[in-house]
């Protein structure tokens, strides 16, 4: 018989060496496919401390703290302080939580607010999947909570059901200022005593309760106290961070508290010049807080100008631009305008119907 020319003639070796590429092969690339898709992402802050590649560490998360996110990359486990990072992205994350981040950074709060909950809900089974959504929520209800006093209380609700049910959560933090913040706009702000006291025994968070403590002192008339409070908090705070930008805030209020006006003035300037135009985080309230400063040392034309600022540059902050209508209107009514105090009011019962701004402004100019 002739041998048949168009068979490749392989031998035992060749056929073994086949053997392992069309069956070993592809098991390595899948395992490794899998492996590669499997990676937790922690975004580090710009001028992080924390060196990384792109400012990005790729591994597994193995827990998170009050305080830090321990992630095993490769073979080495590091602990990232929170302070350094930006954000996080979990493997198997939800598509519904990227959208609803995505939301929220575009301002479209109520649908923020419904991606949220259902990302929650997608990821019941991935603990800190679901504490970040579930956090989202809450940080959005509370924002649309300004404009609105129904969803202000529901915002408190979630928050409190939240703080006690992820007592050891890297949100517990912002969770609880967040909580004690709204607390403090409520007729009774007394009730921010507890949730201050709370975030006081979180690691890490002593300093943050000691500014709340200070602002929950300045509502009770307690302008010395606040001060010694907030100094030691002051003495080591970095320059350009939220911890100093917020007690330099609360110690202005403290000030002008105690008629040291141009102190006052001069501490929320401070902050303005230290934040970057764009920060509205920063500058909402600060030129929000440079206007009451103005309005208590009775220079109220300067301090329209101040509520300005906020009305008209920084109105994408949704927890201070409704507070700055209401006290344009104030201001308007006390420089005898009760016309263009009234135009004010209608401009902010057109934005935020439902906000207690509202009726905080009408009740001032006696309508």
């Amino acid at each position: 018989m002739r041998p048949d020319t168009n068979r490749p003639n392989r031998t035992r070796g060749e056929s073994h060496s086949r053997l392992i590429r069309v069956l070993v092969v592809p098991l390595f690339f899948a395992a490794f496919a899998g492996s590669a898709r499997a990676i937790d992402e922690v975004v580090l802050i710009p001028k992080s401390t924390i060196k990384a590649p792109g400012g990005r560490l790729r591994g597994t998360i193995q827990s998170e703290s009050p305080t830090e996110i321990q992630i095993q990359v490769g073979g080495t486990t590091q602990n990232i302080p929170l302070d350094q990072v930006a954000s996080v992205r979990y493997d198997g994350q939800p598509a519904t939580l990227t959208l609803a981040e995505n939301r929220e950074s575009s301002n479209n709060l109520t649908e923020a607010a419904e991606l949220y909950a259902k990302a929650g809900d997608e990821a019941s089974s991935k603990p800190f999947v679901a504490q970040t959504a579930r956090m989202g929520r809450a940080r959005v209800l509370a924002e649309l909570g300004m404009g609105d006093a129904g969803i202000l209380k529901q915002a408190i609700r979630e928050l409190t059901t939240f703080t006690q049910a992820n007592p050891k959560s890297r949100h517990i933090i912002t969770a609880l200022e967040l909580l004690a913040r709204l607390d403090l706009q409520q007729p009774d702000p007394s009730t921010a005593a507890k949730p201050i006291a709370d975030l006081e025994k979180v690691p890490g968070g002593a300093d943050r309760a000691a500014t709340l403590k200070a602002l929950l002192q300045i509502k009770k008339g307690e302008f010395d106290e606040a001060i010694k409070t907030l100094d030691p908090i002051l003495a080591k705070a970095a320059k350009g961070s939220p911890l100093r930008r917020d007690a330099m805030l609360v110690k202005a209020q403290a000030l002008a508290g105690q008629k040291k006006f141009q102190d006052a003035e001069n501490a929320v300037r401070e902050v303005i010049k230290d934040a970057p135009a764009e920060d509205a985080a920063t500058r909402a309230p600060a030129y929000n807080t440079l206007g009451d400063c103005l309005h208590a040392a009775g220079n109220n034309k300067e301090a329209i100008v101040a509520y300005l600022y906020t009305d008209l540059i920084y109105s994408k902050n949704k927890v201070e631009h409704p507070r700055a209508m209401a006290q344009i209107a104030k201001m308007w009514h006390a420089l005898g305008r009760d016309d263009r105090a009234q135009e004010a009011i209608d401009h902010l019962k057109q934005e935020y119907p439902q906000s207690p701004w509202v009726a905080d402004a009408q009740a001032a100019i006696g309508k």
